[in-house]
């Protein structure tokens, strides 16, 4: 086994921590070095993970996600409005997110209750009648506004992921206090005819649907928005008895403080769930049982707390995916046959996956500039890294732990770079824009979302390097602009 070291030296805030760690020749795999990098253990922001916003307002914290409410008549005034209405619309109250790193999950609505539901702000377009939820006509209309959603928004890198919404107050898919004689729930004949609308028109962007006892012959997350709450843990249940559809569809929602039970869970208000440990623990609990990627609401803790700010962090750490490089080999010295070999050993830690395949990149960075010269990408579909299942709270872990999955690629590196050291490093690009965008929780990390985690020589003997390793979450610069 033939070991050399490479030399780092980690940047954590203002102070400078030097390190170094060895790098092992395995005889069975010609001129590759393996290392185990150390893992971060910080919370970190991660797009479409995490806390999430339920307002345009509320970004700060970890928020890379933010959940807005959409008229429908903001998106079509009537019958003739198109397309491009809905893309004006997104490019009018959404054009900054690529450049603050935000998401955007719409929910389309059509009424906003008043305490007594009879005086309610409603979004009707000009040409439909109001609370007519059941009629040809709006399920016609449903259909129509739908398919022209999928046209806007299908590809559009902004979208996170697709609330379904439009039935009943605020979206949610009930009509429950209502003084218009109408059903509560939403009858089987509307949840096929927007089932069918939304499958037929998202073929890319994940959607979700409010009740899990809805729609089972769909294929739709969920957006539980009493998430936790003490009086609706019967929701758990159905969502729990949907069985292993969380591999491939959202679950969020929000937590709720402003009914029934809610002080016994999640908790009196925001501060009081991520500081307070039984709450704490119980949103833990359910985040990791229903393997959910984000909630809004409880986002809204106190950030100048540090008991806050310690709890959030916890919690940040449990939802969505979370990605620990186990093991990384490479090639030590590229030769006349200008060939790279590289693999990489990837476990979720988190508590559910990442919904979209973007790209797992292997990059050659330039040595001064720690810019890459050269990239690549693993063969590797990164929404089948899953977490663990069969969550255990008394020993905070899954029954059924995550897999470790090993990815490979081989590379031909172009002659033009021959004659240098590179560092290798790793990144999850965003398609979009082809930038690094998802990060993973490893030590080795330098702005931008490169981790570093070896170095090659092209027809050279690998040099040694000293690098400044930045911290994870204070890094703002991530963003998927153009």
């Amino acid at each position: 086994m033939k070991k050399y070291f490479l030399k780092f030296s980690t940047l954590i805030t203002s102070a400078v921590m030097v390190f170094s760690f060895s790098a092992c020749k395995n005889s069975d795999s010609a001129n590759m070095v393996f290392t185990e990098p150390k893992e971060y253990d910080g919370a970190f922001s991660n797009p479409m993970c995490g806390f999430r916003s339920g307002w345009l307002t509320e970004t700060d914290g970890y928020i890379t996600t933010v959940r807005d409410y959409v008229p429908w008549n903001a998106i079509e005034k009537n019958a003739n409005s198109t397309v491009q209405d809905i893309i004006d619309y997104t490019d009018e109250k959404y054009g900054d997110f690529p450049a603050r790193n935000l998401r955007l999950v719409p929910r389309v609505y059509l009424v906003w209750p008043g305490s007594d539901r009879i005086n309610n702000d409603e979004y009707w377009p000009e040409d439909m009648t109001k609370y007519d939820f059941s009629s040809q006509e709006f399920l016609d209309r449903v259909t129509n506004l739908v398919k022209k959603m999928g046209q806007a928004w299908d590809n559009d890198p902004r979208i996170a992921y697709i609330e379904m919404g439009i039935y009943g107050f605020w979206g949610e898919h009930h009509l429950y206090g209502n003084k218009h004689n109408l059903p509560e729930e939403m009858p089987e004949n509307v949840q096929k005819v927007l089932g069918d609308a939304f499958t037929e028109s998202f073929k890319n962007k994940k959607v979700q649907i409010r009740y899990p006892s809805q729609f089972k012959d769909y294929d739709f997350g969920v957006y539980w928005d009493s998430f936790g709450h003490y009086d609706e843990i019967h929701h758990a249940e159905n969502i729990l008895a949907r069985g292993d559809f969380w591999k491939s569809n959202v679950i969020g929602g929000e937590t709720a403080y402003d009914w029934g039970n809610y002080k016994i869970n999640p908790g009196d208000n925001p501060t009081d769930t991520v500081s307070d440990k039984i709450h704490r623990d119980s949103l833990i609990y359910w985040i990791r049982k229903l393997h959910a990627t984000g909630l809004g609401w409880v986002c809204q803790y106190d950030k100048t707390d540090e008991n806050a700010l310690a709890g959030a962090a916890e919690i940040q750490k449990a939802f969505g995916y979370r990605f620990i490089i186990e093991k990384f080999g490479h090639t030590e010295k590229i030769g006349s046959d200008n060939n790279f070999n590289a693999e990489i050993v990837i476990k979720n830690d988190g508590s559910a996956p990442f919904y979209y395949d973007w790209d797992l990149t292997l990059s050659l960075l330039d040595t001064e500039t720690l810019k890459p010269v050269y990239s690549t990408r693993f063969d590797a579909e990164i929404s089948k890294i899953y977490p663990g299942d069969d969550y255990n709270a008394a020993k905070e872990e899954y029954s059924i732990p995550a897999e470790s999955h090993t990815f490979k690629l081989s590379a031909t590196v172009p002659e033009n770079l021959s004659g240098k050291s590179y560092i290798v490093a790793v990144s999850i690009n965003d398609p979009s824009c082809d930038k690094p965008s998802i990060r993973l929780a490893c030590e080795n990390y330098i702005n931008g979302g490169y981790h570093p985690l070896g170095v090659v020589g092209y027809n050279v003997e690998p040099q040694e390097m000293n690098i400044k390793f930045n911290d994870i979450e204070e890094d703002k610069t991530i963003n998927y602009s153009k």
